[in-house]
């Protein structure tokens, strides 16, 4: 059997709770000053800056894009937060990146500013933070895990370092830089358009796009480079095998530079379906070593011929 409660007792229970525990304050938007003392403990002090901290944003695995021989789309957000009491300018950020993987450099553009059309904010508020985002315009021609070092300058002063971030450029199937059977460092691929239209005149023809790399610590040399293509109708087995078509990298590629190349390819496929290019490279006296396959699909349908790409 349940009791219940005098009403002059639950009355006094009350008022003593009320007494001994005073009531929140209502819920608000925090202060600007509260705003900016939350986020002290976020970010880093920017050089020369005791008014602002940055902290970088990134996606930790990004994927390989064989058409493009590396990174294609890809961000850097570049937080920055007023910690002052006062409204800070900021203009435009430009921002600069380093790349190396397993110590090697590759080659970024230098001071990348927000992409056409994006509009930023000149000043920040006290305790207002935005993400600055800067596109990865490097020449991440190989997969594996990149340090990316990231300066930062702010209107027109020099370039401070502002932190680092780690990506894994990561690819998925065969389309990737193979490397050469006997020249360590250097690594190859061929990439092209998967349709085209019947070939028979090879100053129309199709052509293929070769990339040479140097992921290696030295300089390497690359004397009489040239291409050699295999073409085989699917479904037949005797392949059409080019003469070896002469390359123009430099005659020393450097350490993280990448040569890219559009070769003809003189094979006729001048009936519809599908065929394989198989692609090696030639260096000096150097063994063939396979750089890739493209499988091709040659129409007359005019939505699946695309034309070539610009590299």
């Amino acid at each position: 059997m349940s009791h219940a409660v005098p009403t002059s007792l639950a009355l006094a229970i009350a008022l003593s709770a009320c007494m001994s525990h005073p009531p929140a304050p209502p819920l608000g938007p925090p202060s600007a000053s509260r705003a900016a003392s939350a986020r002290d403990t976020e970010g880093t002090p920017v050089p020369g800056r005791d008014d602002l901290r940055v902290r970088l944003l990134s996606r930790k695995t990004l994927p390989y894009d064989p058409s493009t021989f590396g990174l294609g789309g890809a961000f850097v957000g570049i937080e920055l937060t007023n910690v002052s009491k006062a409204r800070v300018q900021v203009d435009v950020p430009h921002a600069t990146f380093v790349a190396t993987r397993e110590g090697v450099p590759f080659p970024c553009e230098a001071m990348i500013d927000a992409d056409h059309g994006v509009r930023e904010p000149p000043f920040l508020d006290p305790g207002a933070t935005f993400s600055y985002h800067r596109q990865l315009d490097c020449r991440l021609a190989l997969p594996g895990t990149y340090e990316i070092a990231v300066s930062l300058a702010l209107g027109h002063v020099e370039p401070v370092p502002v932190g680092e971030v780690r990506v894994d450029l990561v690819a998925r199937g065969p389309r990737v830089p193979r490397p050469h059977a006997g020249i360590p460092g250097l690594f190859a691929m061929v990439s092209g358009d998967t349709a085209s239209r019947p070939q028979g005149d090879t100053k129309t023809g199709y052509a293929v796009v070769v990339a040479l790399v140097n992921g290696g610590t030295r300089p390497i040399d690359l004397p009489a480079s040239r291409a050699l293509f295999r073409v085989t109708r699917v479904g037949t087995a005797l392949p059409c095998m080019d003469e070896p078509v002469a390359l123009h990298p430099p005659p020393r590629l450097a350490p993280g530079a990448t040569h890219v190349e559009r070769v003809p390819v003189s094979c006729v496929m001048n009936k519809p379906g599908a065929y394989d290019v198989d692609a090696a490279l030639l260096v000096g006296q150097e063994r063939e070593s396979a750089m890739g396959r493209v499988r091709l699909s040659v129409s007359e349908d005019p939505l699946l011929f695309s034309a070539p790409r610009a590299y």
